[in-house]
């Protein structure tokens, strides 16, 4: 609800293996927002497979340079 509402930037990143229908749909309605933004993502290691096979947006560097970036006048429209 807070990110719903709010008109501060928002950086989300994903750190969920796989796709789920009810995530994707909420993620997709986050992102309908002019200040929500999801982090890119890295190769992450899978403890599971026991091998580099999966990716996360959960990386710091990453998300503070979408945060950056969706917080630059020019994207907030002024």
């Amino acid at each position: 609800m807070t990110l719903q509402i709010t008109e501060k930037p928002i950086v989300l990143a994903t750190a969920f293996p796989g796709s789920n229908p009810v995530i994707e749909g909420n993620l997709s309605r986050l992102l309908e927002r002019p200040n929500n933004a999801l982090s890119q993502t890295v190769p992450a290691y899978s403890v599971g497979k026991k091998k580099w096979a999966a990716e996360t947006g959960f990386h710091m560097p990453l998300v503070l340079e979408t945060l950056d970036k969706l917080s630059a006048p020019s994207a907030a429209g002024g």
